[in-house]
């Protein structure tokens, strides 16, 4: 029998009786000195969040692109993994794209945010910086860090590529200006040459198309761990009584503790299967998400 022990001292008492109703016992005194843990590197997480498309008064079917839950959505998932991730490694490294004004219309966001970041580090989501600040990022990462890219907001698909619309987003009649888009394939391309351990979570309208069958390849080459709020011909779905798009909704609670299917913390394949199965069912199986794992362990990804 394997008989679970504490830190200290542990008093061990073992009974048997026979078939005539013999008693006997045994006892043992343990003493168990606590080992540490070693800690992964550091933990480096990047998310981006747009709520506000001032330059798209009418380009999502006549009407205005602002979105609902983008900023609460990122906000909420850097804090999660302060909370839950950030303890198994030696620190935790941050980049924060949201809409500062959709921030500060949240005051309780606001405050949760501040306790991670400094608010003059916010950055505005738009084109440039987010190439920029991005690629920079990446490239600081080591051998023994995880990174993770969180990204919220609205995604599109154009001559078969994807794009990332920041809040600079324009078009030009019916046409998109590509130059004020985020080339989907840049930001993989980067991802894709990062060093160390990479997860890339997309919660953006057609958010799968991301991977076309050249970039799924590449992200399975370079070993990144990809999960997807939608199938490449589906939108991301947000509920206002959920506070949240369904797919974060869905990441928060696993995070949190959901998807804890062994007892010793969220593991990989544990989350995938829970936001898989939870998506279907908060969106009435309208939704389907889409992740790919390849290459990999199944490591623990947050603490009870």
């Amino acid at each position: 029998y394997q008989v679970p022990v504490e830190d200290g001292r542990n008093d061990i008492t073992v009974s048997g009786e026979n078939d005539f109703g013999y008693v006997t016992e045994r006892s043992a005194m343990a003493l168990v000195k606590a080992r540490k843990v070693p800690k992964a590197g550091v933990l480096r997480v990047a998310v981006i969040g747009i709520n506000a498309y001032p330059k798209l008064p009418e380009a999502c079917n006549g009407r205005a692109c602002d979105l609902a839950f983008p900023v609460a959505d990122a906000v909420a998932f850097l804090s999660v993994v302060a909370e839950r991730t950030a303890p198994l490694f030696e620190r935790m490294e941050s980049l924060v794209m949201v809409n500062r004004a959709a921030l500060e219309a949240q005051p309780l966001r606001h405050a949760a945010l501040a306790a991670q970041v400094d608010p003059a580090q916010i950055i505005e989501p738009e084109s440039d910086e987010i190439e920029e600040r991005l690629e920079e990022f990446l490239l600081a990462a080591g051998a023994e860090d995880t990174t993770i890219i969180f990204v919220a907001g609205h995604g599109m698909n154009l001559d078969e590529d994807y794009y990332l619309i920041p809040s600079d987003g324009q078009k030009r009649g019916e046409k998109w200006r590509k130059s004020s888009l985020v080339d989907w394939e840049f930001v993989q391309e980067q991802i894709n040459d990062a060093i160390g351990r990479r997860i890339l979570v997309l919660d953006t309208c057609h958010a799968a198309n991301a991977f076309n069958a050249r970039l799924e390849k590449e992200a399975a080459d370079a070993r990144v761990v990809v999960f997807s709020a939608t199938a490449a011909n589906n939108t991301a779905a947000e509920r206002k009584d959920l506070g949240h798009g369904i797919f974060t909704y869905a990441m928060l609670e696993g995070l949190r503790g959901r998807a804890d299917t062994s007892g010793d913390g969220v593991r990989l394949l544990g989350l995938a299967d829970y936001v898989y199965r939870e998506v279907l069912r908060l969106s009435d199986r309208r939704q389907e998400p889409v992740y790919h794992i390849s290459q990999t362990a199944n490591f623990l990804l947050a603490r009870p």
